[in-house]
């Protein structure tokens, strides 16, 4: 007899029928497969070496009619539908660190989703698969955007983000967010995010310091890009015709960038860069000799070409690319003024001691610890615990005065269970807020009062 490992949302009904699907997992050899490669396997299309955001439909689609704890959306099918959204979208934001839509098998085994997917599997109370699947979690995004998105048309605007967390952030934040040099929006309309653009967002704003919140900043995917003076056809931004050994990058990557950690990781997402997030550092062949030696020399490299290292930093849409003005690495002084200026305006208009930018430069490198006290790098930010609070110093008023004050409320919520992830606390906070005041609206209606459209809630 056959012996399955899936959850049992994969198993013979997700394929239709029984004799079917133990027909495929025998000539499929997936017997001999890990769990997570079964899953991968099942679930990708035939022609394909990825999973896309569609594959994981049914999935959800077979969960949200079975879950227990899911049953009493079965009524309202249109928020059965923005719930597994929402999921999907949270499985990309964490999982895909090349940020290419493109989630490989390799990022797959890396990642908790499996682990998160078997937790639902045996756990009825949906709300403690804290990782991607809580419903809570999803009615705390949901409610946001909604919130935010007056006119109800599913898109945001500047206008609508600024009033975010009650006009917690910058005019200057949200329009680098616009620019969409962070993260480039999917949605297709111009100077308007839409609902998976604000998962993101959501994410990363109240998460900074977990990864990938930090990991906007991390040095997830790489890219060699030969540009050549001759043949024209270096210049179409592939490598055509040119390979270069795989000694020849860990040498390239030793010499020029200091890096450290492990090098197969970062070499084994090559073929999965994301090409919107990318700083770049030419490098002449010239240079690179005297520091490679031999690994060049016997390098297939064209004698007149020049090397252009990019390097990509997944989803990386506050922290250290929001800031990084001018995209060279590198956080300079000049850039944290420019961001923390309006923070210091606004401390005034609200008639909040303002504190000078000369000791909030003296409060970041204390928290930081940067190599060179002059700026600080890519691998200085990522090595700190307290770099989310750097970002909120400069962009996010409220959280920055929270900081300041060390809320007492906050710091003994960190102290119950430590476990818990910022986005755990600020989505409980929030249920909790949302619940109270929905309860407060039943009451009011139940006494003849009638809610206005914008203070609806949404289900």
């Amino acid at each position: 007899m056959i012996r399955f490992s899936l959850p049992k949302y994969l198993e013979f009904d997700y394929l239709g029928w029984r004799d079917q699907f133990i027909d495929y997992w025998i000539r499929g050899n997936m017997l001999a497969m890990d769990l997570t490669t079964q899953i991968y396997t099942i679930l990708k299309q035939p022609y394909r070496t990825y999973l896309a955001q569609d594959d994981f439909k049914p999935v959800l689609r077979e969960l949200l009619s079975t879950h227990p704890g899911l049953e009493f959306l079965q009524s309202t099918p249109e928020f059965q539908e923005r719930y597994a959204e929402t999921v999907i979208h949270r499985i990309f934001y964490y999982m895909n660190r090349s940020g290419n839509g493109r989630l490989t098998l390799r990022e797959l085994k890396r990642g908790n989703l499996i682990d998160a997917m078997l937790h639902v599997d045996e756990e009825e109370d949906i709300n403690k698969v804290l990782r991607y699947f809580s419903y809570e979690h999803f009615y705390v995004i949901y409610c946001k955007f909604w919130e935010l998105d007056t006119d109800h048309d599913f898109f945001i605007d500047r206008e609508n983000l600024i009033k975010y967390g009650n006009h917690s952030l910058t005019y200057r934040i949200v329009d680098r967010i616009f620019s969409q040099v962070p993260r480039k929006f999917t949605s297709k309309v111009e100077g308007k995010m839409n609902y998976e653009d604000f998962v993101y967002f959501i994410l990363a704003e109240e998460d900074k310091s977990a990864e990938p919140g930090l990991e906007y900043c991390r040095l997830h995917s790489l890219l060699l890009v030969f540009a050549a003076a001759t043949p024209a056809h270096y210049h179409q931004g592939l490598p055509c015709g040119v390979e270069l050994k795989w000694r020849l990058l860990f040498l390239l990557l030793k010499s020029f960038m200091h890096l450290s950690g492990a090098w197969s990781d970062l070499v084994g997402d090559l073929a999965n860069t994301s090409h919107h997030a990318f700083w770049c550092r030419p490098v002449s062949v010239s240079q690179l000799k005297p520091n490679v030696g031999a690994g060049f020399q016997n390098s297939r490299v064209p004698a007149k070409c020049t090397l252009t290292l990019k390097l990509g930093f997944g989803h990386w849409w506050f922290g250290f690319k929001c800031i990084d003005l001018d995209g060279n690495g590198v956080l300079t002084p000049n850039e944290m003024q420019f961001f923390y200026e309006e923070q210091l305006h606004r401390m005034e208009c609200m008639a909040q001691e303002p504190v000078l930018f000369e000791d909030i430069l003296c409060q970041i490198v204390d928290m930081i610890g940067p190599e060179n006290e002059g700026y600080m790098t890519l691998r200085d930010v990522k090595g700190s615990k307290l770099s989310g609070n750097v970002f909120n110093i400069l962009f996010n008023l409220n959280k920055f005065i929270a900081f300041e004050t060390r809320d007492p409320f906050l710091i003994r919520q960190e102290r119950e269970d430590p476990n818990l992830t910022e986005w755990d606390r600020f989505a409980h906070r929030e249920y909790i807020r949302l619940s109270m005041e929905e309860d407060g609206e039943d009451m009011s209606n139940a006494s003849g009062d009638v809610w206005e459209e914008s203070l609806e809630a949404p289900f």
